[in-house]
């Protein structure tokens, strides 16, 4: 997996051929990535939506079919954080992001919504 600081990915199975893998929309500047549980996730940063600001992540079983999943929204005159860095330990999905604060997924399956985890990290750019 490479990401390419865009709305998109690059993946390959030997290093040679590349295929450009992209994201429903809204989408914007890909941030990070990462696999754990049988799950692909990329983290972008805040998108303007309907009115709000999102943060989300992606997620996908076979880097061809995406899903979104809003972990941040507020309202679009005030700032909504990035993602910065996406890990996976312990079985679940771990998101930092550039506010400071850190959320986990519930369960291994990113869909399943995100918690609150920890704060106070300061602006993280």
């Amino acid at each position: 997996l490479v990401a390419n600081g865009g709305n998109f990915i690059l993946t390959s199975s030997d290093g040679i051929a590349w295929v450009r893998r992209t994201f429903p929309t809204p989408t914007t500047t890909v941030n990070a990535m990462t696999y754990g549980g049988g799950y692909y996730l990329v983290g972008q940063s805040a998108v303007s939506n309907q009115g709000m600001l999102e943060t989300a992540v992606f997620y996908s079983t076979n880097l061809t079919n995406w899903s979104r999943q809003v972990v941040y929204a507020q309202q679009s005159n005030l700032n909504a954080p990035a993602v910065r860095q996406l890990l996976f330990e312990q079985g679940r999905f771990h998101i930092l992001l550039s506010n400071g604060e850190v959320l986990r997924s519930n369960t291994s399956n990113p869909s399943n919504g995100y918690s609150f985890l920890a704060d106070g990290l300061g602006a993280i750019n």
